[in-house]
């Protein structure tokens, strides 16, 4: 950690494996398990890192920290944390990526996180950009890739204080059983005519709520919740008239910002639909005729 820039220029932290164990501390702790600074280039790849708490104490953890340098890269590290205190005021972070506000020529900075595995319970943020800083400002900023999971669904995974370091493909399936659905895992059975509702369990704070994005893609499987590697079906959707009754078959996700909660987290409530005449339309290879499914199971990978 020296003073200026000037004393290293390149860094590489690599193929270490970290155990943190605080389990029987009763005072604060700052605490990093690795922490780059203050330097032209650094790169943290491939470390493994476990953290637990578990009723001891600390102030501020940031398992992977880095700021104020020019060029940074952290990728494809396992950070796996336990804090079975669940302190929504604890300041437990899994990668925290920092910038000087003071330092000049920010514009020439580049910052890439990309390939990393976040887990665990009780923490704040999974992958967080610190508020207030020069961050924005990034020639390049990447965040990418990344698998963050929570035991809590409703944990806020993402911290960024400017859509700058936007995620949108941090892509990975949601859970629906931990959402309190009927379902196995990631795979939601799913009827004709139905709604399903929940608030997204990939989450970002510190931006606006017109600035915060969904992107998602839905697999439909006919036959069985478990043969989705080899039988899945694009969502196709189809609407015709009869009568005066418009029917409808496909399924199709629709999103409403609902507000921020009290950490500053953004409200982002997912709905499924499915149509009234079916929930998907295959067809049929022989007489290309099409083929109404009025049920199935519903696999879905978002990012934010």
């Amino acid at each position: 950690m020296p003073s200026t820039f000037a004393n290293f220029k390149n860094v590489l932290v690599s193929e270490n494996t970290i155990d943190m164990d605080i389990r029987d501390s009763t005072s604060a702790h700052y605490i990093s398990a690795i922490r780059v600074r203050n330097g032209i280039s650094a790169a943290i790849c491939n470390n493994t890192v476990r953290f637990a708490c578990q009723g001891g104490g600390y102030a501020e953890a940031k398992i992977i920290r880095a700021d104020s340098f020019k060029d940074i890269l952290i990728s494809a590290n396992q950070i796996i944390m336990s804090d079975s205190n669940f302190r929504t005021d604890a300041q437990l972070y899994g990668v925290q990526l920092e910038m000087d506000s003071a330092i000049t020529n920010s514009l020439y900075c580049k910052a890439k996180i990309i390939l990393n595995m976040v887990l665990g319970t009780g923490y704040r943020w999974g992958i967080s950009e610190r508020g207030g800083v020069n961050v924005s400002n990034f020639l390049q900023a990447v965040v990418s890739q990344n698998n963050v999971y929570d035991d809590a669904p409703m944990q806020g995974h993402y911290h960024e204080s400017t859509p700058s370091l936007d995620g949108t493909n941090n892509l990975q399936f949601v859970n629906f059983e931990s959402l309190g659905f009927a379902a196995t895992g990631p795979v939601l059975t799913i009827q004709s005519a139905k709604t399903y509702t929940f608030v997204s369990p990939i989450r970002k704070s510190g931006i606006t709520q017109t600035a915060y994005t969904t992107s998602g893609t839905m697999f439909f499987n006919p036959m069985s919740a478990t043969a989705f590697g080899t039988d899945a079906e694009g969502i196709e959707t189809a609407y015709w008239a009869e009568g005066s009754t418009t029917k409808f078959v496909g399924t199709v996700m629709s999103k409403s910002v609902t507000g921020n909660d009290a950490n500053g987290r953004v409200i982002n409530t997912l709905t499924i639909n499915t149509g009234n005449a079916g929930c998907n339309m295959a067809i049929n290879p022989t007489d290309h005729a099409g083929i109404i499914r009025s049920s199935g199971y519903l696999m879905l990978r978002i990012g934010v």
